[in-house]
């Protein structure tokens, strides 16, 4: 992703250095943060039972940069389907459009911080 951003400014028109046709890409970036625990902590019972329930925030917070950037170089196709779908990643877009960060920042089951 720096690589492309950094060729961006090289390349002819209006072509984009990180084109995204398929907007699947958003749900397999953040799910390189999902906490997978080690199998010798929990019975395997509740293993099933926590699968892909909790992320890492430090691993989240870094999916969450990565798609700002292809959402900047993608803004009518994958920067519509993250504002969208992911309450937080509006509010970071809204952020960085802005240059203020949103009071109020509600999910889709109206609490606020969701998302």
């Amino acid at each position: 992703i720096a690589r492309a951003a950094a060729v961006s400014y090289t390349l002819p028109g209006d072509r984009s250095p990180l084109p995204v046709e398929n907007a699947a890409l958003c749900e397999a970036i953040l799910k390189l943060s999902v906490y997978h625990p080690p199998a010798e902590l929990l019975p395997e019972r509740d293993l099933e039972r926590f699968a892909g329930k909790f992320a890492v925030s430090s691993w989240y917070y870094d999916c969450c940069m990565q798609l700002l950037i292809l959402c900047a170089f993608n803004p009518t196709t994958l920067a519509q389907v993250v504002w969208d779908t992911l309450p937080l990643m509006r509010a970071l877009l809204t952020t960085c459009v802005t240059g203020s960060f949103p009071e109020n920042v509600a999910g889709p089951g109206g609490a606020s911080g969701a998302g």
